[in-house]
């Protein structure tokens, strides 16, 4: 049998719980947001293969350097398709907008 002596837990992000309280972590996934898959989508290409698509130079908007297949695996990777077209049309839903290099 277990020993009731102090029972207190923390867990990793350091909150100490109530004695006797076991803390679980919830067994249900959260969905990741479509802005967290963009934004993981722009960083790992930008590490990994800038000359597709990168994050601009002031860091506030990203710039999609090849739309046709060298994106499809990365679009494959962080959505349920692989269409730019797709991709555009759920960033304006969003509120994003294109721009034309230089502005």
């Amino acid at each position: 049998p277990e020993s009731v002596q102090s029972r207190t837990m923390v867990d990793r992000c350091g909150i100490e719980s109530t004695p006797g309280i076991v803390l679980k972590r919830s067994s249900v996934t959260r969905k990741t947001t479509f802005a967290e898959s963009v934004h993981a989508l722009v960083s790992d290409a930008s590490e990994n293969m800038p000359e597709v698509v990168c994050w601009n130079g002031a860091g506030d908007a990203f710039i999609v350097k090849e739309r046709g297949e060298p994106l499809q695996p990365l679009l494959r990777r962080y959505f349920r398709h692989n269409n730019y077209t797709s991709l555009y049309r759920q960033l304006a839903n969003y509120g994003w907008t294109m721009r034309n290099p230089g502005e």
